[in-house]
């Protein structure tokens, strides 16, 4: 069916809008609340794709640029909408086998997909066809190859002992709060999350396995707030503020404590009762500190296929919610191992 140049315009007008609000909410998916429900319904898949880049810039944002220059080129140019559609083309086939690659959906690179079919559909020339899809083929090679470099821990798939080994690497950078020695024999690292009920429900558990082994286990802990949960990101900065004064552990300890996710009036009353400077933790909690380590935290867990909180990884071995009991058992077994004398 051939659509008259009116028909033409509003349908290209509609798939480009369509394409410049797709990235608009895919660029929003670390910051919006609803934007976060709506990917965690589809799984962690938009979790995954939004750490990746290209030439250091977020994914979403060239997503954005190029819809924006789609709509100048339907504005001033239209006989170069095909080519421009082709290259849209080649790079989209990047993000699908990306999806492939890293087994996760990303339901913006999806809906991204579609918009870009539709005006491959729309646009289509046969007497430049060959020459489209080279051009197509150049972008997927160019663009695939790109993001490969640029973000490859996040495509390879390391056995999962290796990954772990890493992140307790990772973990001892001293940017995540820690306890114990440096050289305990046995090193704990929890992934939790501040509105997770079981990891309310474990930690009882927790500081009494920390009181008890004190400086035989070094205990370091990872935020990993989950989608399910919004406000959890928010609420993870304000230990972290309440450690730009000392007093992590001690604040930690008091939000978990708490029913349902504290406001700011509670969190200050909080800040007080373990003796922080409340007016610095208000300013610290009324910007975005310590919000890019946070989100370091839930691209190094993504990395070690943490998919559940509280999970503890005991010596690089995972325990997923575990009893009083079981953890204990966890770390004597970790001792025992590590007291053994080497081959």
């Amino acid at each position: 069916m051939v659509l008259s140049q009116e028909d033409y315009e509003i349908a290209a007008w509609t798939l480009v809008a369509l394409g410049v609000l797709v990235s608009i909410l895919s660029a929003l998916e670390r910051r919006v609340r609803w934007v976060q429900r709506f990917c965690a319904f589809f799984g962690e898949g938009c979790r995954r794709t939004a750490v990746f880049t290209l030439f250091r810039v977020p994914v979403p944002i060239w997503g954005l640029a190029y819809y924006a220059g789609l709509g100048l080129v339907l504005a001033f140019d239209r006989p170069l909408m095909f080519w421009a559609v082709m290259a849209g083309l080649g790079i989209e086939f990047t993000f699908v086998l990306t999806m492939v690659l890293i087994r996760a959906l990303c339901v913006f690179c999806l809906l991204n997909s579609i918009i870009v079919a539709l005006l491959l559909v729309l646009t289509f020339n046969v007497r430049h066809a060959e020459l489209g899809l080279a051009l197509a083929a150049a972008a997927f090679v160019g663009s695939f190859g790109a993001l490969f470099y640029e973000n490859r821990p996040h495509f390879e798939r390391a056995p999962k002992d290796e990954v772990l080994s890493e992140i307790e690497r990772e973990a001892e950078t001293g940017l995540n709060p820690a306890l114990g020695r440096e050289d305990a024999p046995v090193k704990v690292i929890e992934f939790s999350d501040y509105l997770c009920p079981h990891c309310r429900k474990v930690q009882p558990a927790a500081e009494r396995i920390r009181r008890e082994y004190k400086d035989l286990v070094r205990w370091v802990y990872v935020d990993f707030p989950l989608e399910m949960h919004p406000g959890a990101k928010d609420l993870a900065r304000a230990p972290r503020c309440a450690r730009d004064q000392g007093k992590f552990w001690e604040f930690h300890e008091l939000v978990l404590a708490e029913e349902g996710e504290p406001g700011s009036a509670r969190l200050e009353a909080l800040a007080g009762r373990v003796g922080l400077d409340v007016k610095r933790f208000r300013a610290c909690m009324a910007g975005t500190s310590h919000a890019d380590e946070i989100e370091r935290d839930i691209a190094e867990g993504l990395a070690a296929r943490i998919s559940a909180t509280p999970t503890f990884l005991v010596n690089g071995r995972p325990l997923v919610a575990p009893s009083y009991d079981e953890l204990k058992s966890a770390i004597d077994r970790a001792l025992a191992l590590a007291r053994q004398p080497s081959s």
